[in-house]
């Protein structure tokens, strides 16, 4: 259930691709998609300056034991 209603959020939020492995958070982020200014400080915040964009993608860096879930809703909801 959790899974679909982060779906849901990551479409609303044009965000197209979601991959997890056990280091890094990959977003992938459709053509639609433009970064409000003041998200930046919140994504800073949530990652503790762990993200980076690249061409179509914003990347997280996951801490060791991190469970991803939680962060993945909350950078959603930042964006």
């Amino acid at each position: 259930m959790e899974l679909t209603k982060l779906r849901a959020v990551a479409l609303r939020k044009r965000v197209t691709r979601v991959v997890v492995d056990e280091r890094r958070l990959t977003l992938g982020v459709g053509s639609g998609f433009e970064l409000d200014p003041a998200a930046v400080p919140k994504l800073q915040a949530l990652t503790k300056n762990r993200f980076r964009f690249t061409d179509g993608r914003i990347l997280v860096d996951l801490p060791g034991s991190s469970n991803w879930m939680p962060l993945l809703r909350k950078l959603l909801e930042a964006l």
